[in-house]
């Protein structure tokens, strides 16, 4: 893709937001104060601010900086120019433009990933009856242990049962939410949600460093290997270049997906 290309893309997704929003909000009736509607807000913004970081990049790798410059060579302006407008022109440097592009990414996950896990807690702390919730924690992670606790003996599962019971994750709140409301789509809904909170607390709490049993994931045609006590690695390829794009734009689809079948008609309340 070209550089205008790229531009036109990440343009063209996060003016499209509102109109999507607006759609469910006619089918729904969600008010905007509603978190399922407040969602979208929170997420344009986020990508938003991905797509002005990637146009100030091209403009400075396009840009030539003393035409720029002319623009402060007075005596008035001239040290704001030397102080403040060079240092503008540092992304034109390898290792500077590198960082920048990193940081772009990592903000757009984390950004991406704390709108869709508020958004998905509001509901489930409005929707969910705690006491079924802790019934269905139970059935399922004793349907679960036939696969991962299966070495160890009954105490030891017991124990190991009401740790994992005491930990909410983002998971088993979706995994609650979607049971008994959509099945084409939730088995790989649910593991993307496990990837993408792997990836995420590996750049959140560890500064890239996984720190849990390691696998490996392709998600849009690129490989994450998730190895313990490394940086998550990325296997860059032709589908590589705007893979956290690509990564936010599915859980804004599956957000969508999870509320469109919810079928619950009155307000969930995004705080102010």
């Amino acid at each position: 893709m070209t550089k205008i290309e790229i531009l036109d893309k990440l343009k063209s997704d996060v003016v499209n937001i509102p109109f999507e929003a607006e759609n469910l909000s006619t089918n729904f009736n969600f008010t905007k104060n509603d978190v399922r509607y407040y969602f979208y807000g929170l997420f344009q913004n986020t990508i938003n601010q991905y797509y002005l970081g990637w146009n100030i990049l091209f403009f400075f790798e396009e840009v030539d900086s003393t035409e720029i410059y002319k623009l402060y060579n007075n005596q008035n302006l001239n040290e704001f120019k030397k102080n403040h407008i060079e240092k503008l022109f540092f992304i034109q440097d390898e290792k500077p433009k590198e960082t920048y592009q990193r940081n772009l990414n990592r903000n757009l996950v984390l950004s991406s990933f704390s709108s869709f896990e508020t958004c998905i807690n509001l509901i489930f702390d409005n929707l969910v009856n705690k006491e079924e919730f802790n019934n269905f924690l139970n059935v399922t992670t004793r349907i679960d242990e036939k696969s991962f606790l299966k070495n160890f003996d009954e105490n030891q599962k017991t124990r190991i049962i009401s740790k994992l019971s005491i930990n909410h994750s983002l998971y088993k709140k979706y995994r609650f939410l979607s049971k008994n409301k959509y099945d084409s789509m939730r088995k790989d809904d649910l593991d993307f949600i496990k990837f993408i909170s792997d990836y995420r607390n590996s750049i959140i709490h560890n500064n890239g460093i996984f720190n849990t049993q390691g696998y490996e994931k392709e998600v849009f045609g690129v490989k994450f290997i998730f190895e313990k006590g490394k940086e998550v690695l990325i296997q860059k390829n032709e589908n590589s270049f705007l893979i956290n794009w690509k990564i936010c734009l599915k859980m804004k689809e599956i957000f969508t997906r999870l509320i469109s079948n919810l079928k619950h008609s009155e307000l969930i309340e995004f705080p102010d």
